[in-house]
């Protein structure tokens, strides 16, 4: 992640903030799996992990693509609301 927030390695600043989006997801995730070691003996909050794990994942596949449809639709959007309609003659 160190390496992502300083080089910035991809051309496109959208793509970069989605690999940081990514990691830092899988970050938490990982996090999250400190709490099924033995470390930890109560099954309540095993279990409050492992849905905050799921909810965690689920955020992560539906945001980012979510943007991404946004980001290209945008400029449809843009274009069709702030342009000239122009009327059409019917011939008879």
């Amino acid at each position: 992640m160190i390496y992502l927030f300083h080089f910035r390695p991809f051309i496109d600043k959208d793509i970069n903030r989605l690999q940081n989006i990514n990691e830092g997801a899988y970050l938490l995730m990982s996090y999250h799996l400190i709490a099924f070691t033995d470390f930890n003996p109560n099954v309540d909050i095993k279990n409050f992990f492992g849905w905050s794990m799921v909810g965690v994942s689920i955020i992560n596949f539906i945001y980012p693509n979510l943007l991404l449809v946004f980001q290209g639709m945008l400029p449809d959007i843009k274009k069709s609301f702030f342009s000239k309609k122009k009327k059409f003659k019917v011939k008879k």
